[in-house]
């Protein structure tokens, strides 16, 4: 029985790497355009009435990587004379072409960390697609470090976890559901 017991965990792990493989990504897998809302963790969202967010992003393969357009729009609460709510709409774009390890792409778009761009990279592990944006402050050397890991959950859902520090301390996390358009 133990013998079989022994086999049974060496055949599972044999096969393991086999089952994570094929849950593998690829860029083509990201390709479209999706939309959803999000909510924004931190102290500032909460203190300001900014925690909810409509987000969107549009995905294409280019020839030789792929590039992302996401907007954001931020909706403050309403006041409580009833005055209309304040709404802020930011909108970014990369195009980023594949490394010498193909899980990672650089952006030909932003590759300044000290321009307004900012410097950007991005990587794809199993579901998840990753992009980082470093931007340096040139006066002062202060950093904001963004992240925003898009997850595939199947073909028409993707998760969003988008995550600023700046200089060294976490400023805002923002958590959401996207749908294929």
């Amino acid at each position: 029985m133990k013998r079989l017991a022994g086999a049974c965990l060496v055949l599972l792990l044999w096969l393991a790497p086999a089952a994570w493989a094929a849950d593998d990504l690829e860029i083509a897998d990201f390709v479209g355009h999706f939309a959803g809302a999000g909510v924004a963790n931190s102290k500032d969202a909460v203190n300001l009435g900014f925690t909810i967010r409509d987000l969107g992003v549009v995905v294409e393969k280019t020839e030789d990587g792929f590039s992302v357009v996401w907007t954001t729009v931020i909706r403050g609460e309403s006041g409580p004379d009833g005055a209309k709510p304040e709404v802020r709409r930011t909108s970014s774009e990369a195009r980023f072409v594949r490394g010498d390890n193909p899980r990672f792409f650089r952006s030909v778009t932003r590759n300044d960390p000290t321009g307004a761009g900012g410097y950007a990279w991005a990587s794809l592990e199993g579901r998840t697609l990753t992009i980082y944006l470093l931007v340096i402050n040139p006066e002062n050397g202060s950093y904001d470090l963004h992240s925003y890991a898009r997850t595939m959950v199947d073909d028409r859902q993707m998760e969003l976890k988008f995550s600023r520090i700046s200089s060294g301390r976490p400023r805002v996390i923002v958590e959401g559901d996207l749908t294929r358009q």
